[in-house]
């Protein structure tokens, strides 16, 4: 039911770079002779301490749009390079390798709502069957963010699945006010405001089906550091970002380690989607640098670059 074809032998990636970040000796959560062929070793730097390791994945096209403004599906911007079909395939097929080795995907509550059917499940047989034996849950968490929670979509499918476990996270003024609207509908957890607060999480949040609530921060905004302090205490190592404006603010907090950036050899245009547009811009003074670790190809069409995040 959750599974598609993912032919190894149409996606096989050439390496064509490999910079000096890149580690043979780092960790490697998870590795089997299909992910070797196709991509290569997949390594990351130790984990940290304090939080969890953070990555985000995203397609581009030329012009560095995500989606459409006709439809707000990014996997179109794949999908739809009709040059190289199997390499839009194979950006899917990252995406599907980036969830197998992270313990939770993070989703935001906008990104939700342009997509009802969006999952973080891993539809590679192969890679389920890896992910499995490496950390036993085949679902990662769902970490959903919101800052206020006024704009969640309650009825969005991943809230009625019983083996996706979900983490709603806002701010305490928000979980208040979403634990009084809907008293029956989440499993209501103390609230995080600092890194010395208490951990009085269970242990069990990355399993099964249940749907817990957190208010992160202090009053009504949410504290996106503190959150993946938070995330870590529940024994999440690795957390892959799928929502474009979170990417952009943990980039602000200087705590996203990594981007891969898919770029599809098509031309968007107008008024689309790009990633961080709903967050404050960077300034000459002050913005992210990023290293790239390493760029595969697929064809002259679809190009995979991975880059490790300097702040200063």
């Amino acid at each position: 039911m959750y599974s598609m074809p993912f032919p190894s032998e149409n996606l096989v990636l050439d390496n064509i770079y490999t910079g000096p970040t890149w580690d043979a000796g780092g960790e490697q959560p998870i590795s089997c002779e299909k992910i070797d062929r196709i991509y290569g070793p997949l390594v990351f730097p130790p984990v940290p301490t304090e939080r969890c390791y953070t990555l985000g994945c995203f397609v581009v096209s030329i012009d560095g749009r995500i989606a459409f403004p006709s439809s707000p599906d990014g996997t179109l911007v794949a999908k739809t390079n009709r040059l190289d079909p199997d390499g839009g395939l194979c950006d899917y097929w990252m995406l599907n390798l980036l969830r197998s080795a992270c313990d939770a995907v993070i989703m935001g509550s906008l990104t939700l709502k342009r997509e009802p059917l969006l999952s973080g499940r891993i539809y590679d047989a192969d890679l389920l069957e890896q992910r499995v034996r490496a950390r036993g849950h085949p679902v990662p968490l769902h970490v959903i963010v919101s800052a206020t929670g006024n704009n969640l979509p309650l009825d969005h499918q991943l809230y009625a699945q019983n083996d996706v476990p979900t983490l709603t996270a806002v701010s305490p003024v928000g979980a208040a006010a979403l634990s009084r609207l809907y008293p029956d509908r989440f499993i209501q957890l103390s609230p995080v405001e600092s890194t010395a607060a208490p951990t009085e999480l269970p242990a069990n949040v990355c399993g099964g089906g249940r749907n817990y609530l957190v208010g992160v921060g202090s009053g009504s905004d949410l504290d996106a550091g503190l959150l993946l302090q938070v995330l870590r205490r529940v024994g999440v190592r690795r957390a892959l970002v799928e929502t474009p404006t979170f990417l952009a603010s943990l980039m602000a907090h200087k705590v996203l380690d990594e981007l891969f950036l898919n770029s599809s050899g098509i031309f968007i245009g107008g008024k689309a989607i790009t990633i961080g547009e709903n967050y404050p811009a960077f300034t000459p003074e002050n913005h992210p640098h990023g290293r790239v670790v390493t760029i595969h190809a697929h064809s002259d069409s679809f190009m995979y670059t991975r880059y490790r995040f300097e702040y200063r």
